[in-house]
């Protein structure tokens, strides 16, 4: 039996790499950019509980 060759390894789809390489550079500035948005969400979060009617979950 004649030995296989070894393997290439494979390109993560674009997006995936997050999962699997951990955080993007980008992550950083995207943060700073939303910064306003999450705390918003954030304070959501807080008044109304994980449930409420405006965070449109569960």
């Amino acid at each position: 039996m004649s030995a296989l060759p070894p393997r290439k390894p494979v390109p993560a789809p674009a997006g995936k790499e997050t999962a699997i390489h951990g955080r993007r550079p980008d992550d950083a500035a995207w943060l700073a950019e939303n910064a306003k948005a999450i705390a918003h969400q954030n304070r959501l979060v807080e008044d109304e509980g994980a449930f409420g009617d405006d965070l449109r979950s569960f």
